[in-house]
C-alpha cells in the first residue's frame, strides 16, 4: 500500500514473518525500526504492515498460503536468494545490538577487500541482513537500506532491469571478492537494488525456477510511473504472471510477476486509499468480484473484515534511527 511512501519507495523489500507485531518489535530493537501502516482483521489478527527503517518503508505481513507466501524456518540458514542490505556507519555497533535483539550469526564483521567493513546477521524469522556500505555515498544517502536478490547471471538481471523497469546500473564490482562473484547495483527512481549471482562460499543461491516451493518468504515491490506499461515490458521480455494489472480491492492499480531470474515482484500504482477507512464489506465484495472476474484465487487472499487502522492513530510513535544512532 505504501500510502505515504510512494516517491521514495520505487524499489522496496516486503518479508514474511511469524508474527508482525513481534517483528516490529524486534526491528525497532534491532534497528530503530519505526511502525507507519498496520492493518488487522476484526478477530485481531494483523495481516499487513509498513515499517520504517532509516525513514526507508520495508513492507511485512504474516504467513498466507492462499497467497503464495510462506514464513521462512529461522534454524534453516543453509543458503539465501534474498536478503536487506542496510547501510550503517559503525558496523560492529549495529552488529551487536542486532545480536543482543535476538538475531543469529552468519558472518562476523571483518573489512573487504573490495573496500569498507560487512557482517551479517540471520534475524530471528529467518532473513538474512547485511551490514555495511555496498552502495555509492549519493546512494547511501538517498536509499540506505535496500534488497539484494541472488540472480543467475547478474548481466541478463541488469538488462531485465533496465529493458522492463527502466532501470540504471550504478555500480558494478567485479572480481574483487572471494570469490571472485559479480555484484551490481540498478537504480529505479529514488532507490537502488542489489544483484549478484550464486556465491556457495557465502551460501547464497539463485531463487528456484518458478520460485521457491514452499511458497515466496519475500518479495520486492516496485512503483513504476504505469503498472499496465511496465508489466507488458515484463512479460514480454521473459517474466512469468502472477497476477495482471488491476485496481486492486485495497485502492492501488496493482499486479504481479515472477521476472527472468525467480524474483517475485508486486508493481503498485499511485492511486491510494490514504484518507480513507476501508469498509470491511465493501472490502470482501470487491475483493470476491476481483477472483470472480480473474479466476486466480492465489493472490491476493481472502482477507475477511480487514480495515484500514492507519487513520485511527493507531500507529507507532517511537521515532526511526536518528543519523547518530546509526554511528
Amino acid at each position: 500500500m505504501l500510502e505515504r511512501d510512494k516517491s521514495i519507495a520505487t524499489v522496496n523489500p516486503y518479508l514474511v514473518v511469524p508474527s508482525l507485531d513481534e517483528a516490529a518489535d524486534y526491528y525497532f530493537q534491532a534497528w530503530g525500526a519505526r511502525l507507519a501502516e498496520r492493518y488487522e482483521d476484526p478477530t485481531g489478527k494483523v495481516w499487513y504492515a509498513i515499517l520504517k527503517i532509516f525513514g526507508v518503508p520495508v513492507q511485512v505481513m504474516e504467513p498466507d498460503v492462499d497467497m503464495g507466501f510462506a514464513a521462512k524456518d529461522p534454524a534453516d540458514d543453509t543458503a539465501d536468494s534474498i536478503a536487506v542490505s542496510i547501510d550503517v556507519t559503525n558496523v560492529d555497533r549495529s552488529y551487536q545490538r542486532a545480536l543482543r535483539a535476538g538475531a543469529g550469526i552468519i558472518s562476523e564483521p571483518e573489512d573487504t577487500r573490495w573496500g569498507g567493513r560487512t557482517a551479517e546477521v540471520r534475524d530471528p524469522f529467518g532473513h538474512r541482513w547485511i551490514l555495511g556500505p555496498r552502495l555509492s555515498r549519493k546512494d547511501r544517502r538517498r536509499s540506505p537500506l535496500s534488497p539484494q536478490v541472488v540472480v543467475p547471471n547478474v548481466d541478463q538481471a541488469v538488462d531485465f532491469w533496465q529493458r522492463v523497469h527502466n532501470a540504471r546500473e550504478v555500480r558494478r564490482i567485479r572480481g574483487t571478492e572471494r570469490p571472485a562473484v559479480p555484484f551490481t547495483v540498478v537504480r529505479l527512481g529514488g532507490a537502488a537494488i542489489q544483484l549478484t549471482e550464486p556465491d556457495a562460499d557465502r551460501r547464497l543461491r539463485s531463487i528456484p525456477e518458478g520460485g521457491p516451493p514452499q511458497g515466496d518468504s519475500a518479495m520486492v515491490t516496485v512503483i513504476p510511473d504505469d503498472v499496465d506499461e511496465m508489466f507488458a515490458r515484463a512479460i514480454d521480455n521473459g517474466a512469468t504472471p502472477i497476477l495482471e494489472p488491476q485496481d486492486a480491492f485495497w485502492g492501488d492499480r496493482y499486479a504481479e510477476f515472477r521476472d527472468v531470474a525467480g524474483l517475485r515482484v508486486a508493481a503498485c500504482g499511485e492511486q491510494t486509499l490514504s484518507e480513507a477507512v476501508v469498509n470491511p464489506a465493501d472490502l470482501q465484495g470487491k475483493l470476491t468480484d476481483f477472483v470472480s472476474l480473474h479466476g486466480n484465487v492465489t493472490s491476493p487472499a481472502i482477507p475477511t473484515g480487514v480495515q484500514n487502522v492507519n487513520v485511527g492513530g493507531r500507529t507507532d510513535t517511537r521515532s526511526a534511527y536518528s543519523e547518530r544512532d546509526r554511528r
